[in-house]
């Protein structure tokens, strides 16, 4: 006999709706959300709110890469459409190539996002603004804090392993252009 909770990737909907939450999980949801996201971004598991950070190592999933990168295309319609066409067809030469072409703007473009969320969202208070706070008053708080704690260090994970992935990005487009400059002289 087993006892489901539901899924187990949102320790925060076991926070809310049970009054505990799992340190154990090694995986939450990360957060990115499309609003009215088109068929296409549905194909390519941009709804699914299983997508992925690894609360360890602050790895992400590759459907959130994916995703981040099919928006970032927007603005660029027919590498947004090779790009799409590439996953569905599993034209994996085309499909890693513009993930290595794009990949500094999806990973600045979610460590803004992992930045955000740590500056206004599972939020601790002070020690001194926990003083004045009455726990008998408010006795969920505790697990609360111990929640937000648990979140917040594993979007700092991510956080993290977003920075050196942006260095590194940006050492390779370095390289790059130095390497153009160099042929064209």
């Amino acid at each position: 006999l087993k006892l489901s909770y539901g899924p187990g990737y949102d320790p925060s909907r076991f926070l809310i709706i049970f009054g505990f939450f799992d340190e154990t999980v090694r995986e939450v949801f990360c957060g990115v959300a499309f609003t009215d996201p088109s068929e296409e971004l549905v194909k390519l598991s941009a709804s699914d709110r299983s997508a992925m950070i690894y609360r360890d190592d602050g790895a992400i999933s590759n459907a959130v890469w994916d995703s981040t990168l099919y928006v970032t295309l927007a603005q660029k319609p027919d590498e947004q459409r090779a790009f799409y066409e590439a996953r569905i067809n599993d034209d994996a030469e085309q499909f890693q190539a513009l993930h290595r072409k794009y990949r500094l703007e999806i990973a600045l473009s979610l460590k803004n996002h992992a930045e955000a969320v740590l500056q206004t969202e599972y939020l601790v208070p002070t020690d001194q603004e926990l003083s004045k706070i009455n726990v008998k008053e408010h006795p969920r708080l505790p697990m609360i804090l111990k929640h937000n704690r648990f979140m917040r260090k594993v979007f700092g994970n991510v956080k993290d392993r977003l920075e050196k992935q942006v260095l590194l990005e940006v050492e390779k487009r370095r390289a790059e252009v130095k390497d153009e400059v160099e042929k064209g002289a």
